[in-house]
């Protein structure tokens, strides 16, 4: 193995490769007519999706059980990434729908309160008293006017009710509002038979410029154009990873609020982050192996099992961008077929699946576990093919790694040069890798994660690791000392 910078720089690697992927662009188009785009929605009190008009309601839509106070979030499932915490570049993005507020025999001759489409922490949810003018963004009192953690949103809202308290300029307006609902900027949607309240299918284009900062919205109802826009640092106002959605609410004033489709794109610029702040080394870039493996696994025409996923098989090239090399051992296989048994046991001590030693044929689940001692071996700078590695045990460095996790320590692991010259945010990602580590070389392959899996348990903290049983090595006491595996 090459000297402990080479283990060094691929933790670097590995760091820049999950936030880049995180920071991959999102897009969808949904248009709710179709009854299977649904299943990608996450609604939350009042909200649903009304199968029998095709299209999502917002808040209450029965009208002889009363639409009073209602509040109802529909948001997107996935968490969207808005900007990069290691580059600090903001996403760019343009999301457009169509909608409908409805007045006409309404009980109540009052309209009111309205809808918003917003941008908050994920996972949505909807905060405590915030029916009426607070649109189901944010709750009655201090944070409605000034919202921090989780409670931020900013969002573009489409107003039918004048609150006073909140500075509205009109009964019937759209604004944009940052952390607040005192808007930053507001334009009234007045023309007569042509404003939100004119039972017309009405459609919003918001767009997002990164460069400028410049958050805008263009809403036509009939033939009647309104513009908004105001800066906003996204990176300034809202978590890295986001919800994004529609929230409405109604008080003593009611009106149904619906959205009939949308879409979203959005794009982070892809240049190379800086290194951390803990790193020597003079330039560090994106790496890709995990990337590579990935579309190994599933997304070329035909699976192909590497064999041999080891540290001397990842390459840096002049740029330090990471390669996967050395196919000697590849395979072809059909994506719904398994490879049959070979009496050729062959790759790199230590990195070597134990299922593969015992059954004799490579699977996908070969390659993750080579992956997971990889990722063990990055964030540790210890060797996993030490001396007294043969091919039949599990690697010592695997035994290690679980006997620290035993002691829910886990962070004990990572090399001390890295762990005591890192922030604790860095820290929390070295964590993060070697839980993801041991979930990928657990040695019973059922309980490890595709690589598809294992990836966007790095892109995104807010995926899951399952709690994992002890490997059957742990089954006794263990003798194994820190001493007993060599560092690089």
């Amino acid at each position: 193995m090459q000297p402990f910078w080479l283990c060094y720089m691929l933790l670097l690697l590995l760091l820049s490769t999950h936030y880049l992927l995180q920071a991959s662009s999102v897009s969808f188009n949904f248009d709710f007519s179709q009854a299977d785009h649904a299943p990608n929605i996450n609604f939350q009190g009042d909200a649903y999706f009304n199968s029998s008009n095709q299209l999502i309601e917002l808040t209450k839509s029965n009208r002889s059980a009363g639409l009073d106070n209602s509040v109802g979030r529909a948001s997107y499932a996935q968490p969207v990434p808005i900007w990069n915490d290691v580059t600090g570049e903001r996403a760019s993005f343009t999301t457009t729908f169509s909608f409908h507020i409805e007045t006409k025999n309404i009980n109540n001759g009052n309209n009111g309160d309205g809808m918003a489409f917003f941008l908050g922490h994920y996972p949505s949810s909807i905060p405590s008293s915030s029916a009426g003018a607070n649109l189901a963004l944010f709750s009655t009192g201090a944070s409605s006017t000034s919202a921090n953690g989780v409670n931020r949103a900013v969002a573009v809202e489409f107003d039918t009710y004048m609150n006073a308290e909140y500075l509205d300029n009109s009964n019937n307006h759209i604004g944009i509002d940052l952390n607040s609902l005192i808007s930053n900027a507001s334009t009234n949607t007045n023309v007569p038979g042509k404003n939100l309240t004119s039972g017309l299918l009405m459609t919003c284009r918001i767009t997002y410029d990164s460069s400028t900062k410049r958050l805008a919205a263009d809403l036509r109802i009939g033939d009647a154009d309104y513009h908004v826009e105001a800066s906003a640092d996204l990176r300034q106002l809202l978590p890295s990873e986001v919800a994004i959605g529609f929230s409405g609410a109604t008080g003593i004033a009611q009106e149904l609020h619906r959205v009939l489709s949308w879409s979203f794109n959005s794009t982070l610029d892809k240049s190379s982050p800086p290194a951390p702040p803990f790193s020597p080394a003079p330039e560090n870039g994106p790496g890709d192996r995990g990337c590579a493996l990935r579309y190994l696994h599933g997304e070329c025409t035909e699976c192909v099992l590497h064999g041999d996923i080891s540290a001397s098989n990842i390459l840096l090239d002049g740029n330090y961008v990471a390669k996967l090399a050395d196919f000697g051992l590849a395979r072809l296989m059909d994506h719904a077929m398994e490879l049959k048994t070979t009496c050729n046991l062959a790759g790199t001590p230590g990195y070597i699946d134990p299922d593969f030693i015992s059954i004799g044929r490579r699977s996908r689940e070969s390659d993750v576990y080579g992956f997971g001692i990889v990722l063990l071996e990055t964030v540790s700078g210890r060797s996993p093919a030490a001396a007294s590695v043969d091919h039949v045990s599990p690697s010592p460095l695997l035994k290690w790694v679980w006997t620290i996790q035993r002691s829910s320590a886990i962070l004990e692991a990572a090399d001390p040069r890295l762990r005591y010259e890192s922030t604790s945010d860095q820290q929390d990602q070295m964590e993060r890798v070697l839980q993801v580590a041991l979930w990928c070389s657990h040695t019973d392959p059922t309980q490890r994660p595709s690589i598809k899996e294992a990836m966007r348990a790095l892109e995104s903290r807010h995926v899951l690791i399952p709690p994992l049983p002890l490997p059957g090595f742990m089954a006794g006491p263990s003798n194994l000392a820190t001493d007993d595996i060599s560092c690089m």
